[in-house]
């Protein structure tokens, strides 16, 4: 593995059990075995000798959510330490403790763990029922224990459907029809599922696998309510964030990405704080701000979730107002 690596990552030998599942998102994700001949398990352990390659030509970066790395030559480390398999609050009164996330952490679904974690158990799906599904993602499962085995994962759906209806061929000396289902798998897997963590090449097949918001809304309250503990909001106020964060997708990830960082942690937010950094980035601190409250309404979360995560800037020339879509940390 790379220097700095916390990840060891070991590419498939030839004679290493391997098993193909997909998994099919509908209210659910559920996942099935899908049984391969010999040479089709050689491609893929191919492909999978091939992704370990590709990590190890790679430099690692920390995952944060809005980490920005060069694909070309990084890839994304989710050591275990910061993993966490995010359940469903309790009750209300489970929502959040005031001060909230204590140390950074990454939040995933349990779903997409469990069906990884299931392997070989699985349903086999067979040919004659595939019918029109189509699948949130496949894996190959690498390994002879289930305790140290690894998942090699790509987020796309191998079903071939928009070829249906056409006439598929082979072309030996000549032509052959094609009549069964059409499957088709890509030549490196988007990321690599240890014990140890997670390696992702693929930062969005990451999010959509395993940090799709969409099969995450249970912790959205969650994720909302940390946010309010830590800002002096009015009584009319309350409970605007969580409501915004309930039906955008976009700003309930923005409201993971400050509880996951720990940055609001035992932080003493005041109004005056708040309405000094808003004049600063030229934003209307005599509405947001009256009597050390924060007054809000469903315009501003965005903007203020942005301003909390330190995401808008002026720019030094041209004081132009600036929002940051991802960040890379500088070296000191």
């Amino acid at each position: 593995m790379p220097e700095g690596s916390s990840l060891t990552i070991t590419a498939p030998g030839d004679d290493a059990d391997a098993t193909l599942i997909v998994a099919q998102r509908t209210n659910r994700l559920k996942g099935y075995r899908i049984g391969m001949h010999a040479d089709v398990a050689r491609a893929l352990r191919r492909a999978a000798v091939d992704t370990v390659a590709a990590i190890e030509a790679r430099t690692s970066v920390t995952f944060a959510a809005d980490i920005d790395y060069d694909p070309a030559t990084q890839y994304l480390e989710v050591p275990a330490a910061l993993l966490t398999v995010a359940q469903p609050p309790q009750s209300a009164a489970d929502g959040a403790p005031p001060g909230g996330q204590a140390t950074p952490t990454v939040e995933t679904d349990p779903e997409a763990h469990a069906v990884i974690s299931q392997g070989s158990s699985l349903p086999l799906l067979k040919a004659g029922e595939l019918g029109r599904r189509t699948f949130a993602f496949y894996a190959l499962i690498v390994g002879n224990t289930p305790e140290n085995r690894t998942a090699f994962v790509t987020q796309w759906n191998p079903h071939r459907l928009g070829l249906s209806g056409k006439i598929l061929t082979a072309f030996g000396d000549q032509l052959r029809r094609i009549g069964q289902p059409l499957l088709a798998f890509e030549s490196l897997f988007h990321m690599v599922v240890i014990p140890d963590g997670i390696a992702v090449l693929n930062k969005s097949a990451f999010e959509k696998v395993f940090r799709d918001v969409e099969t995450m809304q249970a912790r959205v309250p969650v994720w909302a309510a940390h946010v309010e503990a830590a800002l002096p909001l009015d009584d009319a106020s309350l409970g605007c964030l969580a409501e915004v964060c309930g039906r955008n997708k976009r700003v309930a990830a923005k409201a993971r990405s400050l509880f996951e960082s720990g940055v609001l942690k035992d932080r003493a937010i005041t109004g005056a704080m708040l309405a000094e950094e808003m004049r600063r980035q030229d934003l209307d601190a005599d509405r947001m701000v009256k009597e050390d409250k924060l007054v809000i309404d469903d315009t501003d979360v965005p903007v203020l979730l942005k301003l909390l995560d330190e995401g808008l800037w002026r720019g030094w020339l041209t004081a132009t107002a600036w929002e940051a879509g991802s960040k890379a940390r500088r070296g000191r």
